[in-house]
């Protein structure tokens, strides 16, 4: 299965052992599609839980053929706009270094989490809570949660 619109080019290299869903994933990701996104787009996702989706997305670039498929579609492109993650560092700490001297400190802020998450140093987690609404609650704890949710509004 091939991306959509996309049209294979000479310099794409070719795919070992990968089957048409691994390489529309690889493509994507190299594409700049996050891995979750990449992996609804790639394989039938009806029936799969979006925190699967996320898991399954992750397993899949970390598998050596799958990986280095991705990082061969993503070189020549970095190569062609002469983008390097140095370069690409050092500018965001340009603009994160201007924004804090002009007193624009959110936009400090973004650029140093921008830097951080391209170099690996930041990453985001999130978490999901599920309450069972089966479970007796207190009128304490009740209360509690009444709180915090509006709290969090």
């Amino acid at each position: 299965m091939a991306v959509r619109g996309a049209k294979p080019s000479p310099a794409t290299p070719k795919a070992r052992n990968l089957t048409s869903k691994q390489m529309t994933f690889a493509q994507l990701v190299a594409a700049g599609e996050t891995k979750s996104d990449a992996y609804r787009k790639a394989y039938n996702v009806k029936t799969v839980k979006a925190s699967n989706i996320a898991v399954r997305g992750c397993m899949l670039a970390k598998n050596p053929q799958i990986a280095e498929m991705i990082s061969k579609l993503k070189d020549p492109v970095a190569h062609k706009v002469g983008l390097t993650l140095e370069s690409h560092l050092y500018t965001l700490q340009e603009i994160a270094l201007e924004a804090r001297a002009a007193g624009h400190y959110s936009a400090a802020v973004a650029a140093e989490v921008a830097r951080a998450k391209a170099a690996g140093i930041h990453v985001e987690r999130h978490e999901n809570r599920n309450l069972n609404v089966n479970t007796q609650l207190s009128t304490n704890e009740m209360k509690e949660i009444a709180s915090r949710l509006l709290g969090s509004v």
